[in-house]
């Protein structure tokens, strides 16, 4: 295979690249290091991290999100996940902080059970087959976890808070805003506003690059589907017998006897059909692979196999694709990051197996302005109406703060001299403001306007904002001293979060972190001449 592989060298090291940058599990990290560059990718507290480092630091990241957050992990980012998980157990290792094999053994039995009710089968089969890790790996990042676990405990218990401290954020989480609003839609002038052909023009040619056609490419790709797999698995007598005899320490009774094969027979071949229908899926991955880096041939490489399909896509209108791959980037990221008419490694979203071959590109060109008339009309009218919502917004607000003092600050008659109808809110918290549908930001611009006052002007959710603060409630003391205590423990939290942020950036500064896809281009370049 790695003969073969030699042939198709700059793929196979594009590929590795890109394979780290996703968040998905790859079963031939350690094969395609063997095969291509180890290239530097970092340096944290002055010590080199190559790309071996950080491909094994990823599958340890990885199994521990699928821990905590199961399939919802896929749609992270985990490359800042990856380089902080690196920094921090780097330092918990400076810090000689050890882990005892009882907090390992704690920590475990959380998760699969304590006493009576943990099942070593139980815990050795999950491991094995949702994780993809012997026993002894995944005690290992057990370990690093607690350890990097208690090193940011020792920085959070640095946190100093005072009552006082606690009081005043309660005070101010409970203070409470009456307030008027008059909103202004950008889209209630645009029927009032005309656009001639020279603003047409004169914004399409200050603006062209917003109208360039970016590259396209259409690609022939062929997919790996395992759920069309898993039937065909046959377990035999003789694979039932060697997982049993290998495994029988696993197979025990409450009192410690261990269980007759015919007992358990049913449950290894439970655990048997998905570890055979992976490790199949996985040599003929491989071997398809092998054949289509030979050949180039995808379409023949699919013939003949039930679970593998073959198709044709152009990438920008992607209905051709099975539905796993929809709107993902990472068929987007292999399909722009493969040379034409040469393969991707094979990748894998969810748990199906993706390898592909861009055959046809397009690259980006400037329309003209009647190619793009419509859109450019639209962004041309959309423009001004925010301008014409703006200055109109403006304009109210001046009116209101000039009436205001000759009206004694009666923020409704003046509203009604001018004619408007402003919407009023009482009684809201921050919150609750928030829940009402204001955005953070004018929420925040409410608690800092004095009663009385009539705000600046503000943009919120596509809408000009003018507001008036007509009273401030606080908390009374009763109240306070009766709710603080559950609020306090939620403040500590939060502090706490807040020192570990700020020091974990602190020691982002003693790092060097490179650009994967930098990386990625430099090495593409560097092939090519």
């Amino acid at each position: 295979m790695l003969q073969l592989l030699r042939k198709h060298n700059k793929k196979v090291l594009l590929g590795l690249l890109i394979l780290i940058v996703p968040p998905f599990v790859f079963w031939g990290a350690g094969s395609s290091l063997k095969r291509s560059k180890n290239p530097t990718i970092g340096y944290v507290f002055g010590e080199k991290i190559l790309l071996s480092d950080f491909l094994e630091q990823r599958d340890e990241v990885v199994i521990d999100l699928k821990m905590t957050m199961h399939d919802s992990w896929q749609n992270l980012d985990i490359e800042p996940l990856i380089w902080r998980y690196i920094i921090l157990k780097k330092l918990s290792a400076q810090y000689n902080i050890s882990v005892s094999k009882k907090e390992i053994a704690d920590h475990i039995s959380k998760l699969f059970g304590s006493g009576k009710d943990f099942n070593p089968n139980f815990y050795k089969t999950v491991v094995e087959r949702n994780f993809g890790v012997s026993i002894y790996d995944f005690e290992t990042l057990t370990r690093n976890r607690i350890q990097i676990d208690k090193l940011i405990n020792l920085i959070a218990n640095t946190t100093k808070i005072s009552p006082e401290e606690v009081r005043q954020a309660y005070i101010l989480k409970n203070t409470k805003l009456d307030f008027y609003t008059i909103r202004f839609k950008p889209e209630d002038y645009s029927k009032d506003i005309s656009v001639d052909d020279k603003e047409l023009a004169d914004y399409f040619e200050t603006n062209k690059d917003k109208y360039i056609i970016p590259t396209t490419r259409s690609v022939e790709y062929i997919s790996f589907d395992p759920s069309a797999l898993h039937d065909k698995i046959k377990i035999t007598d003789n694979d039932v017998q060697s997982y049993y005899e290998e495994n029988a320490e696993f197979f025990t009774d409450k009192d410690g006897n261990t269980k007759l094969l015919t007992d358990v027979r049913e449950e290894i071949i439970t655990i048997l059909r998905p570890l055979k229908a992976r490790n199949k899926l996985r040599n003929a991955v491989d071997r398809v692979f092998i054949q289509v880096a030979d050949t180039l041939d995808l379409k023949k490489a699919a013939d003949g196999i039930d679970f593998v399909d073959f198709g044709k896509t152009d990438l920008f209108h992607g209905s051709d694709l099975p539905e796993i791959a929809m709107d993902n980037p990472m068929f987007s990221k292999w399909a722009f990051s493969t040379d034409l008419d040469d393969i991707s490694e094979p990748f894998r979203i969810g748990n199906t197996y993706f390898i592909l071959k861009p055959v046809q590109e397009k690259l980006p060109s400037v329309p003209t302005l009647d190619e793009v008339i419509k859109v450019v009309r639209n962004d041309v009218l959309r423009m001004k109406s925010l301008e014409t919502a703006n200055d109109i917004a403006e304009n109210t607000q001046n009116k209101i703060s000039k009436l205001l003092g000759i009206k004694s600050n009666n923020f409704e008659d003046v509203c009604n001299e001018l004619n408007i109808k402003p919407a009023r809110t009482d009684s809201v918290t921050k919150e609750e403001a928030i829940i009402k549908g204001f955005s953070s930001g004018i929420v925040n611009s409410f608690f800092d306007t004095k009663p009385g006052n009539c705000g600046p002007v503000k943009f919120s959710k596509g809408t000009f904002v003018v507001f008036y603060i007509a009273n401030r409630s606080f908390p009374d003391n009763d109240y306070i001293d009766k709710n603080i205590e559950s609020f306090r423990q939620i403040y500590y939290q939060r502090k706490r979060s807040e020192v570990i942020n700020g020091w974990y950036s602190s020691l982002l500064k003693r790092c060097t972190i490179y650009s994967l896809d930098d990386i990625i281009k430099t090495i593409h370049d560097e092939k090519k001449k």
